[in-house]
This record gives C-alpha cells, sequence and structure tokens, in this order.
C-alpha cells in the first residue's frame, strides 16, 4: 500500500467511526425500545432482552455501515480539499481517477460485507427472533393465572375461573375478534404441547359467533383450539429455502430487492462520491452537508419505492441510473477541472 492510500484510509478511518459511533447508539436505542415493549406481552429478564438484542444487530450494523460509508466518504474528501491537501494531491500529478480507485477498494469490501448481513445473517437473525419470541408466548400460557384479565391465546383473550393441576383448568372463557366476534365458554380444559404446537382442549362447553347481524352457537363435548403461532414459528428455512420465496411472497420479494439495492449503494456512489467531496475552497461553497442528505435520502427514498413496484427490475435500474448520474456529475464537477 502506497502512502497516498495510507494518508486517505487514516483519515476515512477516523471521520467514519465519529459518525458510525452516533448512528449506531442511536439505532441501537430506537431497536432496544422496540425490543423493550414486547416485555407486555411476554416476561423477560435483562440477559434475555441482551439476547433478542443480538438478533437485531445485523439489522442495526446493515443501515449504519451503508449510511456511514456514504458521508464518511465524502466528508473525508471534503476536509481534504478544505485544507488545500487535494489540490496537493492532483498538482503532484496524482489523476481523480487514482482517488476513486482507492475508494473503490474500501466501497467493494462495505458492498460484501453488507451482502453477507443481509442475504446471510439477517435472514437467521430473524426467524431466531420470531422463534424466541414464540418460545416465551408459549412458556406464557403455561404460567396462565387464574382470576387475572388481559391473558392471550394465539389471537384469543381468555380468563379462567380456576386451576385443576399444572396444565388443567376450570371454567374458561375465550374471545376473540379478529374475523367476527367468537364467544367460547367451557367448564374444563388442558394445554397440550407436542412437535405440532400448542392447542386447549375445551371439554363441555358452548361455541358462539356473531357476524353479519347472524349469531349462531354450538354444543360441544370436545373442542381443540391450535395456537397457531407457534406452529408456524417452528418452520425454520435454511438461507436457499428462505430466499426461493421471494418468487411466490411479495415481501419477501421486497426484502431481496431492497437489500440489493442497499447492498451495492457505497460502489455505484463512487464517483458521486468524489463529485460532492472534492471541492475548490476559493471558488466554490461548502454544501457536501447538504447533498450527503439530498443523495442519501433520495436513494433510499428509490430503493423502497422501486423495491415495492418492482422487486428485482429495481436492482438493475437503480444501479443503472444511479452509476450514469453519479458519472455525470463526477465529470462535469471533477474530471473536467483537474
Amino acid at each position: 500500500m502506497d502512502r497516498l492510500s495510507k494518508y486517505i484510509y487514516f483519515n476515512f478511518s477516523t471521520i467514519f467511526f465519529s459518525i458510525f459511533i452516533p448512528l449506531f447508539s442511536i439505532a441501537s436505542l430506537i431497536f432496544f425500545i422496540k425490543i423493550v415493549s414486547i416485555t407486555s406481552i411476554v416476561k423477560i429478564n435483562f440477559f434475555e432482552l441482551l439476547e433478542l438484542y443480538l438478533y437485531v444487530l445485523p439489522q442495526i450494523l446493515f443501515w449504519t455501515i451503508s449510511i456511514t460509508f456514504f458521508a464518511a466518504t465524502a466528508l473525508s474528501l471534503s476536509k481534504l480539499s478544505y485544507d488545500y491537501e487535494m489540490i496537493v494531491i492532483f498538482s503532484l500529478g496524482i489523476k481523480p481517477f487514482r482517488i476513486a480507485h482507492i475508494f473503490g477498494k474500501i466501497a467493494l469490501l462495505t458492498t460484501i460485507t453488507l451482502s453477507i448481513l443481509s442475504f446471510l445473517v439477517i435472514p437467521q437473525a430473524k426467524q431466531t427472533y420470531k422463534s424466541f419470541i414464540a418460545y416465551k408466548k408459549s412458556k406464557a400460557i403455561f404460567n396462565i393465572k387464574p382470576s387475572e384479565l388481559g391473558q392471550k391465546f394465539g389471537d384469543w383473550f381468555l380468563f379462567i375461573d380456576s386451576k385443576n393441576g399444572k396444565n388443567s383448568f376450570k371454567n374458561i372463557v375465550l374471545y376473540n375478534q379478529k374475523d367476527k366476534e367468537e364467544f367460547i365458554n367451557a367448564k374444563e380444559a388442558n394445554i397440550i404441547s407436542n412437535d405440532s404446537g400448542l392447542k386447549f382442549l375445551l371439554k363441555d362447553g358452548y361455541g358462539y359467533s356473531y357476524k353479519d347481524g347472524i349469531l349462531q352457537e354450538i354444543k360441544f363435548k370436545k373442542m381443540i383450539l391450535n395456537d397457531l403461532s407457534s406452529i408456524n414459528a417452528k418452520e425454520y428455512k435454511n438461507i436457499f429455502e428462505y430466499w426461493m420465496e421471494a418468487f411466490s411472497n411479495k415481501k419477501r420479494a421486497f426484502d431481496f430487492t431492497l437489500f440489493a439495492t442497499i447492498s451495492i449503494f457505497p460502489i455505484v456512489s463512487i464517483f458521486l462520491i468524489l463529485s460532492i467531496g472534492i471541492i475548490n475552497p476559493r471558488f466554490q461553497k461548502n454544501r457536501v452537508y447538504l447533498e450527503i442528505v439530498i443523495f442519501v435520502v433520495a436513494y433510499y427514498f428509490l430503493s423502497f419505492l422501486l423495491s415495492k413496484h418492482y422487486p428485482f427490475y429495481a436492482i438493475l435500474i437503480i444501479a443503472s441510473i444511479w452509476f450514469i448520474i453519479s458519472y455525470i456529475l463526477y465529470a462535469k464537477r471533477v474530471k473536467k477541472r483537474y
């Protein structure tokens, strides 16, 4: 590595961490508040909160690294420009394309890191996160307390008069208002847990449903209620199976496209970064902060919008448009002057 590369990398790393640490802290706080809100549903201790935080950590790193790279590279070039060091570099016969080559190596490494996080780590972390929450919910079901309001079994609100054993109850009432109003009253109930998930076995009761002005009533000797959330949580998929769903699932297709467009953000923005950061302090105003915000917001807006409406195609569309715009600005602002 030559001296110029070392010097540029040193300036870049200093600014990178000065931006990354505050952004990472803010993002961590936002995600941590979201995690803490889960305590209103299930009881978890501090170490379990920390475990959940580790599951969302890949997402925090993914979003903060992509933004930080763009801002840090532009600001490091701006600092060199306003210290007149960039003018000295160009006066020594070093071309702007050489600077683009140096930052291109970091951009490629950043893109690879973002791709690993988004396509390999985040899917596994998301599934583990959901499984953990489902497991805690199932434990909460086993801790159902008699004469206590606000308890739930899947989508059903429930009230229990008394406990007859570890997983056996007397006089249970369930209420659900998802698609229609449903009300169940049973004399006895047992919780069954097996490989197919959690079940409530209800005995000797009545069920009522009300929809569109029609009331229906049934009497039963036995009824089984499944907790579908615990069943779905067990469907763990490997990376290949997870992303193959993108061809049949719109949400998965959106995630795949968005992850791809954000991952390539560093590499397709190299020339744009040079056009923002390289400034002649004697003739040009310093608008680097404003331009960083504008271009980051514009890229992310396009990524979200096109990923939703044109999944898969949006990757090529955004990459092409952004690279062309970046090179035009680079040719106009930097290449023709230096």
